[in-house]
């Protein structure tokens, strides 16, 4: 029946209009929040209204009287107040997420700057939502509803956005895996809190560790085969010139012996080395997939503003977050 719009002409104020409906001598304009509690009822002539509110979500309706005194009302519709002062700044989408408390239908997540002024209120059903915000230090609170229809407020919990600057932290999962293989997948899991990642960090740590042990293994075993092989060459050589008719037989043949015992030294030697090249194939292979990996989730996976869960709320099992964001221009 009545469309309208609204736009910030300062800071916390607003300006609400609409259509002029034929027949109508009176309107009537009401506003709720997220708790569904009407703040705002006025009834004026004019198409619009100005009042101030706090950036968030809520509903409006117009209703409108004419001479006759029959009044038609419009549906619920959404209203979004914006900050102006934020929106001059660069925003960058953040995600949060809680743990889900028990009996709860419905959630409001509150920020607020460090003038106290709430930048953002918005309402979900789910566990996570997704804002967006310019760098500085905020606070926030979430509000739960249970199913009689009440709400809890947590207790207000700093939440800061920073710029990333050094090499570091902007490498730091790459860093990592570069270090110890699996290292940087499993430090995404817990400090981006991205648990996908845990399982198949778990498993380059323990293929490469058992390809490094076993490596390390037929390298050790390679050198004793040498060493034996040389060894046992030596002692060959030393029987081999002894001279004299009464030793023809006996020197022929230990000669057939140690020609077929160095043979299969040398046999066993170049198996342990085969064995060793092919293991550090796979180990640099495999060292190869999980480094490049770690690149993906570093550059390309993660957001570039990520949340890391420093400690729990008493109240409610929420979490208290730093934000790093790094900004490419």
């Amino acid at each position: 029946m009545i469309s309208f719009g609204i736009f910030s002409q300062e800071a916390n104020k607003v300006r609400v209009a609409w259509e002029k409906i034929p027949g109508a001598i009176l309107y009537k304009i009401e506003i709720k929040d997220e708790l569904d509690k009407i703040i705002f009822e006025k009834e004026t002539k004019q198409t619009f209204i100005e009042l101030s509110l706090f950036p968030g979500t809520y509903q409006k309706r117009i209703s409108t009287i004419d001479k006759t005194g029959d009044v038609q009302t419009s549906y619920w519709s959404s209203l979004g107040v914006v900050s102006k002062t934020m929106e001059e700044k660069p925003k960058i989408k953040i995600p949060l997420e809680w743990k889900k408390v028990k009996n709860s239908i419905s959630y409001i997540v509150e920020l607020k700057d460090q003038n106290e002024k709430i930048v953002t209120r918005k309402k979900t059903t789910l566990t996570k939502i997704e804002i967006e915000l310019a760098m500085g230090k905020y606070q926030k609170r979430i509000l739960v509803q249970d199913k009689t229809g009440e709400w809890t407020p947590s207790a207000w919990n700093n939440l800061e956005i920073i710029q990333k600057k050094n090499l570091w932290r902007k490498n730091d999962i790459v860093i990592r895996s570069s270090a110890l293989p699996g290292w940087g997948e499993v430090y995404a899991a817990s400090q981006y809190r991205q648990p996908k990642y845990r399982p198949r960090g778990y498993v380059y740590m323990g293929l490469s560790t058992i390809l490094g042990v076993y490596y390390l293994y037929l390298q050790n075993s390679h050198s004793k085969k040498e060493k034996e092989f040389q060894e046992f060459a030596n002692k060959s050589v030393l029987i081999s010139g002894l001279s004299g008719d009464r030793l023809y037989q006996v020197q022929d043949a230990y000669n057939l012996y140690a020609i077929k015992e160095l043979n299969n030294l040398q046999s066993q030697d170049s198996r342990l080395a085969n064995q060793g090249e092919q293991v550090l194939s796979v180990f640099l292979f495999t060292y190869t997939i999980q480094l490049l990996d770690a690149i993906k989730i570093q550059h390309f996976d993660l957001p570039k503003l990520s949340a890391s869960v420093r400690k729990k709320n008493a109240l409610l099992p929420e979490y208290y977050y730093t934000i790093a964001v790094e900004m490419r221009f």
